[in-house]
């Protein structure tokens, strides 16, 4: 006699996988990747991926940090796994990048791999070059500059400074204003502009360094690109004082004063005038005698000037000011001769 047995399940058919997708996340190294398994039976599935760096040339990228619905246990359906190529592709950019998934079911039916279209994965950080700071002649703005490579379009740049050539980075730079934070579009010639004397005052200092850390927008940070040493003066000029008549004529006056100190002084200028506060406030009719009409005044060692084309038939004031190459100044009482 023939025994039929029951019912059972023969299963030769492959799984499919389709639909695969990977988009690298903002912010971040992930690249999250989706694909769709179908097949007869529901469960026990085993999926795998390969990845290429070349449009599919060839499918020799390392992967070890992945998690996700990949590997054994899998069900039919969709699915999403990510892969963390800031750790295992670090450094790069890529734009020919491909992924395919292929899935093998419980009873070892092995389905063929399906591949994604390109897509790009960037581990690159931003770099900076050309980087230069020099404060402004008659401020105290200090302008950096610097040209910004990155594959991503914008940027997140941060500002340091230093006041010991790059030993400590403690400078404040509360007032730096324009190509700096977020936003930051890449290329040549940005522009950042901070002002000493409101962050940092009181200084003249030869060893102040920039340092810019640049962060793209899958949040790829960069190493701290350094400008060369540049100067700044903060500091007003010491040690103006004792402005005196030495002599006069019926039109011009001799005054004498204590030499100035300054490691970028620029001038004296000597406002003269029949009304004290304009002489004061260095305004309306008060005259200005400076090194158009003295060239000695531009040395800070001068300690005397004659102001000629004068009439001395009544009260006549003047006042000097020293003045350094970044318009910080010092005075003194004014006389009147």
């Amino acid at each position: 006699n023939v025994t039929g047995s029951s019912n059972f399940v023969a299963d030769a058919g492959i799984p499919v996988v389709s639909a695969v997708t990977a988009t690298q996340n903002s912010g971040s190294g992930d690249v999250i990747i989706d694909y769709t398994i179908s097949d007869l039976s529901a469960g026990g599935l085993f999926t795998d991926f390969e990845l290429s760096a070349n449009g599919g040339v060839t499918w020799d990228v390392i992967v070890v940090n992945y998690s996700g619905d990949i590997g054994v246990g899998q069900t039919t359906g969709l699915k999403t796994f990510t892969w963390n190529a800031g750790l295992d592709y670090t450094g790069q950019f890529e734009d020919q990048m491909q992924v395919r998934v292929r899935a093998e079911d419980y009873f070892g039916n092995q389905g063929d791999f399906s591949a994604s279209l390109v897509f790009a994965v960037d581990t690159l950080a931003p770099t900076f070059t050309n980087i230069s700071a020099n404060q402004t002649a008659g401020t105290s703005l200090v302008d950096i500059y610097y040209d910004l490579s990155d594959d991503s379009d914008i940027s997140n740049v941060s500002l340091q400074i230093s006041e010991d050539g790059g030993i400590t980075w403690n400078v404040p730079i509360d007032s730096a204003t324009g190509n700096i934070d977020d936003e930051v579009e890449v290329g040549t010639g940005n522009l950042i502009v901070w002002d000493a004397n409101a962050d940092f005052a009181g200084n003249d200092l030869s060893s102040l360094r920039v340092q810019l850390i640049g962060t793209d927008s899958f949040g790829n940070i960069s190493s701290g690109f350094e400008s060369a040493n540049f100067d700044i003066d903060t500091v007003s000029p010491t040690g103006l004082a004792n402005l005196e008549k030495f002599v006069s004529t019926t039109d011009s006056v001799t005054l004498v004063w204590s030499e100035a100190s300054d490691t970028n002084f620029d001038h004296y200028e000597l406002w003269y005038g029949n009304n004290q506060l304009e002489v004061q406030s260095r305004s309306g009719s008060a005259n200005l005698w400076s090194v158009a009409e003295d060239a000695t005044l531009s040395d800070s060692l001068t300690i005397f000037t004659e102001i000629t084309g004068l009439t001395l038939d009544t009260d006549l004031f003047v006042k000097i000011w020293a003045v350094d190459e970044f318009g910080f100044e010092a005075t003194t009482d004014d006389i009147n001769v």
